[in-house]
């Protein structure tokens, strides 16, 4: 399972507004299925990228690096949704 964290769980909080998510290169193979409570809808929004369509319940527009404790504007390609 790729994981995303949200602004408000990282350093970077104030770079993240509501409905903000950074994606992460952070792979979990070990989350149980029951911790999974359900699907959303995640818009990648890399810089000059058209806004999100209506009903996109979160965006992603920065890439967190855990190991390293950075952020960077997502980059077109970058991560898979």
């Amino acid at each position: 399972m790729r994981l995303r964290a949200r602004a408000q769980e990282t350093v970077f909080a104030s770079q993240g507004g509501e409905g903000d998510l950074f994606a992460s290169g952070h792979l979990d193979t070990r989350v149980p299925l029951a911790a999974v409570t359900r699907r959303v809808a995640v818009a990648l929004c890399p810089p000059g990228a058209p806004p999100p369509p209506p009903g996109a319940g979160l965006r992603c527009r920065f890439f967190f690096d855990h190991a390293a404790d950075g952020l960077a504007p997502l980059a077109p390609g970058m991560l898979p949704g």
